[in-house]
């Protein structure tokens, strides 16, 4: 059953799609449908066209096309119903895909009814004030995860953006809406979701602009704790060292690098792990106590590696202390590798 004829007449590549479906995958699918620019009165003459179905059975998974025409490329997606459930319930974000979009096909009533309960749940789930509370801090959580990665990681500004995505996610939450434009709209979601963290317009122009990957992750990092800050006004929230856990573990090649770079006496190295550290730091660490944890990129800057590498070691030790208060164990081994599964 075909829907908005209208938007189907506005591209021979809808009608050939909404046609395959009818002769061709019946009920492996639940409905597609058209979002982006040429819903929203956008499109150009370089625009593609974005589309995304949801399948009902595996064999729907096949309507699934990637192509270029006339030189613009394409993607016809799926989006399964697990995902939509999740989207629904704001475990993740695109709710513009559903409460946005714009359906062009349903094989029956059900595929129809389906969509719009979707969009109903969204919206029903938006104002639920609990449960937004809820996601707010689970999706908090997992940026400040994803922010850890990348910074003991490999450098990708894929996944700094990925963060920023999120940073926006949140603060559509904490209004009660959904993001439609994302990061390409930038100028447009910030407007409409104000008021917003301080400087955040200002950090992100910053974050597009910086080449060096240490400042970048600093600039990321400062965000994060702006938007937390922003969520939670006046809220005390208790910190829980249950978080800390496998913490220094993981940042041991951290400080690792970073005196491996002083000893070099390379700069950039040194001032890079010095940003991914105080970025930790600020993030995991600060709430428990950041007196105790010295800034490393003042002495790399003033070319003193000998006092930087000491400031590192500093820093390592008041870790292990701030864990041997809490009672949290390290995991620690030498000689022979042991028996890590037994």
């Amino acid at each position: 059953m075909r829907y908005n004829e209208e938007l189907i007449g506005q591209s021979p590549l809808l009608e050939m799609i909404v046609r395959a479906a009818e002769t061709g995958y019946g009920d492996s699918l639940s409905h597609i449908v058209c979002y982006g620019s040429l819903v929203q009165g956008r499109s150009h003459e370089q625009s593609d066209i974005d589309f995304f179905f949801v399948p009902r059975s595996e064999s729907g998974y096949a309507f699934s096309r990637q192509f270029i025409w006339n030189g613009i490329g394409y993607d016809l997606w799926p989006v399964s119903p697990e995902r939509a459930r999740r989207i629904a319930l704001l475990e993740e974000g695109m709710q513009s895909l559903f409460m946005e979009g714009r359906i062009l096909y349903a094989p029956d009533a059900r595929g129809l009814a389906d969509f719009e309960e979707i969009r109903d749940s969204i919206a029903k789930n938006l104002g639920n004030g609990e449960l937004v509370k809820t996601r707010l801090g689970e999706s908090l959580c997992r940026i400040r995860e994803r922010y850890f990665d990348l910074s003991t990681g490999k450098p990708s500004w894929a996944g700094v953006m990925e963060i920023w995505e999120g940073l926006l996610f949140l603060l559509a939450l904490k209004r009660g809406t959904y993001v439609k434009r994302g990061l390409k709209g930038m100028a447009e979601e910030c407007s409409r979701l104000t008021p917003l963290p301080p400087d955040f317009t200002e950090l992100y122009d910053r974050t597009l602009r910086e080449k060096d990957y240490g400042r970048l992750m600093g600039l990321t990092g400062d965000a994060i704790r702006r938007t937390a800050d922003f969520l939670s006004p006046g809220e005390a929230e208790e910190p829980d060292p249950f978080q800390l856990r496998g913490f220094y573990e993981e940042f041991k090649s951290a400080y690792n690098g970073f005196i491996r770079n002083c000893r070099r006496g390379d700069t950039a190295g040194a001032l890079q792990g010095a940003a991914q550290i105080e970025g930790e730091t600020e993030n995991f660490l600060s709430p428990f106590g950041p007196e105790g944890f010295p800034l490393l990129h003042v002495p790399v800057k003033e070319g003193d590696f000998a006092r930087a590498e000491e400031l590192c070691l500093l820093h390592e030790r008041n870790l292990r202390a701030l864990l041997a208060r809490f009672g949290i164990p390290i995991r620690e081994y030498s000689g022979p590798l042991p028996e890590l599964f037994g």
